[in-house]
């Protein structure tokens, strides 16, 4: 795997899927407020605060959410699947599609989404997103939304 691929699957790991995005954007200033609370305390320049506590439920709260995305790794696999196939191919082949969302979602209207955004991202790329929300509308009902 070339570099450009290792720096855009990171990117689409990180950046591509929100959820990762926003539960590591939420741990890492957690974990700023919590250190950063823990260095005044040991100073001796302030008292620990109740805040201290609270940095530090959540910075454990957003980990789960990051580790629950597998750090965005689903959506970075399917992602790279979605482009091969798509510059294969030229299009999303439903039967594909299909079996990629039915074997990654379960009857849920959450789960699934990491997959999806890997998906959505491959044809947003290719510009043909509108073929993607044709087939999630059709096949899948996670109703998280894509962009």
């Amino acid at each position: 795997m070339s570099l450009f691929e290792r720096v855009e699957n990171a990117y689409i790991a990180l950046a591509g899927n929100r959820v990762t995005l926003a539960s590591s954007t939420a741990a890492g200033i957690s974990s700023y407020g919590f250190f950063s609370d823990l260095s005044h305390y040991f100073s001796g320049e302030e008292p620990l605060q109740l805040r201290t506590l609270g940095f530090l439920v959540s910075g454990l709260a957003s980990s789960i959410f990051i580790f629950s995305t597998k750090c965005g790794l689903g959506t970075a696999a399917f992602y790279r699947a979605a482009d091969r196939h798509i510059k294969r191919r030229g299009t999303l082949k439903e039967n594909v599609v299909r079996k990629w969302i039915q074997n990654a979602v379960e009857d849920d209207s959450t789960l699934g989404y990491c997959q999806l955004q890997g998906i959505y991202l491959a044809a947003k790329k290719h510009g043909i997103e509108d073929i993607f929300f044709e087939l999630k509308e059709k096949y899948s009902s996670n109703t998280m939304r894509n962009w």
